[in-house]
C-alpha cells in the first residue's frame, strides 16, 4: 500500500516535536505494517487560524482525493487541524471520496472503521478547544505582563531602545528628545524627519522617516516609561524613560489638535504651477515667519520625484497672475457668452483630477502612500486628465464664474483657481536668477489652453508691460 505522511509544527522551537521527529516516528510505523511511503508535504505554519493557507495540507487533502495514496498518516491528530469539527468533515469527504485511510501515530486512529471515524470527530473537538485554551492562556500571559510593566518583545526594536527593548541608545534617545522640543515649540513634523533623512537616519525597519512613523514616536507612551496593552495604558513599565512626562503632556497638546492646513483653498494656484527644472507640481508651504510659498518639495531618498530646487513667493506670484487675468478678461469675450452643462462638468472633471493628483503626491512625500501605489494613481490621473483637456480643446465653452466686467476681485480661491486653468491650464515656474525677497514675472511662462506659450515682457520706453507669445506675434498688454 502507499502511504503518504503530513507532518506539521507552529514554529521551529527545542521545545516542541521537531518535524524529522514526527516523521521519523510515521515512517517507522509505515516499515511496521508494511506500507510503501510515497509522499511527504509538510507546514511550519499555525493549525489553528483559518485565516492561515497551509500549502502542505491543501496538497496532501488533494492527493487523497485522487486516490494517490491508500493510507495518510500523521504524528498526531492536532497536526491536522485544530479547527473542530468542521475543517475534519472536510477531511473525512476527502478520505471518503478517495478511499483513504487516516492512522495517527499518538492517537490510536484508524479511519477504516466506523468507530475509528467517531473517535476522530471526538478528538478534532477536543484539539479544537485544547487550542482554544492555549490561545487564552497565552493572552492572558500577555496582560499579565503589561501590568508587571515588562516589555513585549518582538518585531523590530523600538528606536531608542536596544535589541533587549529595555536599555536605551543614548544617540537615538537625544534625538528623540530633539524632536520633542523642537515640535513642542511648533516647528512641523517634516521639519525633524527631513533632518534626520539627511544625515542618514533610519527607522529601525531601515526605512526613511516620514511624519507617521515620527509621529508615532512622539506620541507614544513607551518613551515616557508607560506600559501599554491593546492601545491603553495600563501602568508604569520596567524600562527608563526617554521623555518626561511634562513634555509627553505637550506634545499631547502640540499633535493631537494640531491640523493641517486646507492648502487647496487658501492659494489660489495650486495644481497649476509645475517646476521648471523637473516638471513635477509645486507645493503650498508656509515659513515660521508666516510668509506663503510654492515649493518642489524633493522626496527624501529620491531625486527622480522632484528635484526641490523651485520655490518662490505665493503672494508676488498670485498678485501678477491676478494682473493677468483681468488684462485676458478685458480681451476675451467668450467667458460672457452661455455656456453648455458638458463644458461645465468637464472642468469640473478636470479641477478634480488635478487636486487629486496634488493629494496624492502630499500623501507620498509623507510617507503615507507607497511608491507603488502613487505611480499607478498618478498614471491613471494624468490619462484621465489629457482625456478630459483633448475633450476641452474640441469644446468652445468656457465655465463663465464671474461677471467679466471687474469681477475678479469678489471672487474667492477656488473661483479664482477655475477661470486661471481655463485660460493657463498650466504656468512654469523657472528658478531665480539670484536671491530676492520680491516675486520676478521674468520666470513664468504661461502655457495657454490652445497649447500656445506666453512670457512677461517688461514695460520699455517704446513698448508697454505685456505677455508676448514665445515664438509668435501674440500681445497681451496689462
Amino acid at each position: 500500500m502507499r502511504a503518504g505522511i503530513y507532518t506539521r509544527l507552529s514554529q521551529d522551537r527545542p521545545e516542541e516535536t521537531s518535524r524529522e521527529r514526527q516523521e521519523a516516528d510515521c515512517r517507522a510505523l509505515a516499515q511496521l505494517k508494511g506500507w510503501e511511503v510515497a509522499h511527504v508535504w509538510t507546514d511550519l505554519l499555525s493549525g489553528f487560524r483559518r485565516s492561515v493557507r497551509r500549502p502542505g495540507y491543501e496538497r496532501a487533502l488533494e492527493a487523497v482525493r485522487k486516490g494517490d495514496v491508500d493510507v495518510l498518516i500523521v504524528w498526531k491528530l492536532d497536526r491536522l487541524t485544530r479547527q473542530g469539527v468542521r475543517e475534519i468533515a472536510r477531511l473525512l469527504d476527502a478520505l471518503e471520496t478517495g478511499g483513504v485511510t487516516l492512522v495517527s501515530v499518538q492517537d490510536s486512529i484508524d479511519t477504516s472503521t466506523a468507530m475509528g471515524e467517531g473517535v476522530l470527530a471526538l478528538l478534532a473537538s477536543v484539539a479544537k478547544q485544547e487550542s482554544e485554551n492555549t490561545s487564552l492562556r497565552t493572552r492572558s500571559a500577555g496582560k499579565a505582563r503589561a501590568a508587571a510593566g515588562k516589555p513585549k518583545r518582538s518585531g523590530f526594536r523600538p528606536f531608542g531602545y536596544a535589541e533587549d527593548f529595555v536599555t536605551i541608545v543614548p544617540e537615538e534617545a537625544e534625538l528623540i528628545r530633539d524632536a520633542a522640543r523642537r515640535v513642542s515649540a511648533g516647528e512641523p513634523l517634516y521639519a525633524v524627519y527631513t533632518d534626520w533623512n539627511k544625515e542618514g537616519r533610519v527607522t529601525t525597519a531601515g526605512r526613511p522617516w516620514n511624519s507617521t512613523s515620527l509621529r508615532r514616536v512622539l506620541l507614544n507612551p513607551r518613551y515616557r516609561g508607560l506600559r501599554e496593552y491593546n492601545g491603553e495604558v495600563v501602568g508604569p513599565a520596567e524600562w527608563p524613560a526617554i521623555l518626561d512626562p511634562e513634555v509627553g503632556s505637550s506634545l499631547d497638546l502640540v499633535l493631537k489638535t494640531r491640523r493641517r492646513p486646507a492648502r487647496a483653498r487658501s492659494y489660489m494656484l495650486t495644481g497649476i504651477l509645475r517646476c521648471g527644472l523637473c516638471g513635477g507640481p509645486l507645493t503650498p508651504r508656509v515659513r515660521e515667519n508666516g510668509r506663503r510659498r510654492y515649493v518642489c518639495v524633493k522626496t527624501p531618498g529620491r531625486s527622480d520625484v522632484r528635484c526641490g530646487k523651485v520655490s518662490a513667493h505665493a503672494d508676488g506670484m498670485e498678485a501678477f497672475v491676478s494682473r493677468v487675468m483681468i488684462a485676458a478678461l478685458e480681451e476675451i469675450e467668450l467667458l460672457s457668452s452661455p455656456v453648455g452643462l458638458e463644458g461645465e462638468s468637464l472642468w469640473a472633471q478636470l479641477a478634480s483630477v488635478h487636486t487629486r493628483l496634488e493629494r496624492a503626491g502630499e500623501a507620498f512625500v509623507e510617507g503615507l502612500m507607497e511608491k507603488k501605489q502613487f505611480r499607478e494613481m498618478r498614471e491613471r490621473l494624468l490619462l484621465e486628465g489629457e482625456d478630459l483637456e483633448r475633450r476641452l480643446k474640441e469644446s468652445v465653452v468656457v465655465p463663465q464664474v464671474l461677471d467679466v466686467r471687474g469681477g475678479w476681485p469678489g471672487l474667492d480661491w477656488e473661483q479664482r483657481r477655475t477661470v486661471v486653468r481655463a485660460w493657463f491650464p498650466r504656468i512654469v515656474v523657472n528658478p531665480a536668477a539670484k536671491p530676492s525677497r520680491t516675486f520676478d514675472p521674468g520666470r513664468l511662462v504661461f502655457h495657454g489652453r490652445d497649447g500656445r506659450k506666453w512670457r512677461w515682457s517688461p514695460a520699455g520706453p517704446e513698448d508697454p508691460e505685456s505677455l508676448v507669445e514665445i515664438g509668435g506675434p501674440g500681445l497681451l498688454p496689462l
